[in-house]
């Protein structure tokens, strides 16, 4: 797709969103001032605001625990795919180290875009690193985009 294609697609996703956002919200007002009924006491709103801080809380710490992991990132050039983001003591080094596609477990599942559950998480590990890691079993999951990889997601 050229560029003036996605830009249009992407402007018009945001013009639809931000018209959903304005519906909602018109709604939301709309049957908050028209329901009848004693009027709300402080302590409601108090409720009421710590609950949609709450929400929010959670609603972040559980993106947070989505990210939370390795990600590596495709570079077409060198065929290879290379940390973008870690976490942890145990793979702090693998933010330099560029994997092949088809090796390692994180090359091996860019290039065959299958999701690997439960395999040896040392193998992206440089053999020294290897054998003093506490790291057991990982779940990789293959990033594709148009049939081509992306990126893969290793936990």
């Amino acid at each position: 797709m050229s560029k003036l294609g996605t830009r249009i697609g992407t402007i018009a996703l945001v013009v639809a969103l931000l018209g959903l956002l304005v519906a909602a919200s018109w709604f939301a007002i709309h049957t908050w001032m028209s329901a009848e009924g004693p009027a709300m006491p402080t302590s409601g709103y108090v409720a009421m605001a710590l609950g949609v801080v709450f929400s929010v809380a959670l609603g972040c710490g559980l993106m947070a625990l989505v990210f939370y992991s390795n990600r590596y990132g495709y570079d077409e050039a060198s065929d290879t795919i290379a940390g973008v983001y870690t976490a942890g003591d145990q793979v702090r080094d693998l933010q330099a180290t560029r994997i092949p596609l088809g090796e390692r477990l994180s090359g091996w599942v860019a290039a065959s875009a299958e999701t690997v559950m439960n395999s040896d998480a040392r193998l992206d590990l440089d053999e020294a690193a290897r054998a003093g890691s506490a790291l057991r079993s990982a779940l990789a999951v293959p990033i594709t985009s148009n049939g081509r990889p992306a990126g893969v997601l290793t936990r």
